[in-house]
């Protein structure tokens, strides 16, 4: 089964996770370096239905000279063998490619070592969303994996993700999905017909919508899905969040 992993965006110099360290997001300490001079920090957030029981938010700080990121990204996680679902996977879809990526990349990229495995897409016929999937091997050395923090303002879990799709975003996701909208964590898809595909909102769940916007001034408040909601505007255009 498909469960959402993580999404991510550009955040230059990370201004927008510093905002939210001020909202009362708690950040992970760690930064991860990926190829391309690209530098990840998170926000974890709890899913009690998920195999890994989180999910999180990846804000990337793009270091002069490395590779340019147009668009967000979402990936997912499958719950069993990510390779024996590719294989699969390629029965319905095209272009698509498996590929393992060591955790210790920097030390030895030629050894198969523990590290991610990735399915990635290519050829999809629309830009504007950066889409793939991701498992994680364990690590030689076992380490008590920590649960995901709770956050000071409340916010407790990704409730869902919105897109605009055109006509073959929808049937990408059509045909990766299955027809699921709600995914094994309980994270719900809504895709709205559109000429071009943007993935628009990541929603969050919080305790106490009023507190939250009481002693963390979020900026706009607006209304999602008939009840009130604050929005806090990515200043790198990508996705915006939307707290319930």
């Amino acid at each position: 089964m498909l469960y959402f992993d993580h999404c991510f965006t550009r955040d230059p110099n990370y201004k927008m996770m510093r905002r939210l360290e001020r909202l009362g997001f708690t950040l992970e300490a760690s930064t991860v370096e990926h190829p391309g001079k690209m530098f990840s920090r998170f926000i974890m957030l709890a899913s009690a239905d998920s195999p890994r029981k989180k999910h999180y938010l990846e804000f990337i700080h793009i270091k002069q000279g490395g590779d340019p990121m147009p668009w967000p990204g979402i990936s997912f996680g499958y719950s069993k063998n990510l390779e024996s679902f590719h294989s699969r996977l390629q029965k319905r879809m095209k272009n698509t490619s498996f590929f393992h990526k060591n955790y210790d990349w920097k030390t030895d990229e030629q050894s198969r070592l523990p590290g991610w495995n990735f399915v990635d897409f290519k050829k999809l016929g629309f830009t504007g969303l950066f889409p793939f999937m991701t498992e994680y091997e364990p690590k030689k050395k076992k380490t008590n994996r920590l649960p995901a923090p709770k956050h000071p303002n409340g916010v407790r879990q990704v409730h869902a993700l919105i897109f605009d799709v055109n006509p073959a975003a929808k049937k990408f996701f059509t045909s990766l999905l299955d027809k699921q909208r709600k995914l094994e964590c309980g994270t719900l898809l809504i895709l709205n017909d559109a000429k071009r595909t943007r993935f628009r909102q990541v929603v969050l769940r919080c305790k106490n919508l009023k507190r939250f916007m009481t002693d963390y001034p979020a900026g706009e408040l607006t209304e999602w899905n008939g009840q009130p909601a604050a929005r806090i505007e990515n200043p790198a255009k990508m996705w915006d969040l939307i707290i319930i």
